[in-house]
C-alpha cells in the first residue's frame, strides 16, 4: 500500500488498519513491514516526484508484492505512471468527492492514467 505519508488523515487511517516511524500518526500492526521512501523535501514538505518514482520502483522490485495499492490522488497518479513494466496489478483508491475542483492538469492526468489501474474484483 502506497501513500504519501502516515500523518493524520482518513486515507492514512484506512491504510494503517489492514497494512512505524516516530512521525507516524497511526500505529501499524506488528506484522506490517513499513518501507519509508524518504521523498519529501524539508521545505514545505513538498513531494519529489522523480525520487518517489525511482525509489518506489526499487522497493516494489525488492518486495515483489502480489498487488500494489496506492491512496490519495498525487500518489495514485505517480504510482500508475511509474508502475509500468513491474508485472503486478495496481489498484488506486480515492476517497474524495468526484466533483472536487481539481485543476485541469490533475483532471487530464487522472483521465489518462486511471484506466491503467487493475479492475476491482
Amino acid at each position: 500500500m502506497l501513500a504519501p505519508s502516515l500523518e493524520a488523515g482518513g486515507a492514512e487511517r484506512v491504510i494503517s488498519h489492514p497494512a512505524p516511524a516516530d512521525t507516524d500518526f497511526h500505529e501499524l500492526p506488528a506484522a506490517v513491514r513499513r518501507v519509508a521512501l524518504d521523498v519529501w523535501t524539508g521545505v514545505g514538505l513538498r513531494l519529489q516526484p522523480m525520487k518517489l518514482r525511482r525509489r518506489r520502483r526499487h522497493a516494489l522490485r525488492e518486495l515483489r508484492p502480489a498487488v500494489a495499492a496506492s491512496f490519495i490522488l498525487n500518489m495514485n497518479l505517480l504510482s500508475l505512471e511509474g508502475g509500468r513494466g513491474l508485472g503486478m496489478p495496481q489498484v488506486v483508491c480515492e476517497r474524495i468527492d468526484p466533483a472536487y475542483p481539481f485543476g485541469r492538469a490533475w483532471k487530464a492526468l487522472r483521465r489518462a492514467l486511471h484506466p491503467r489501474a487493475a479492475e476491482e474484483s
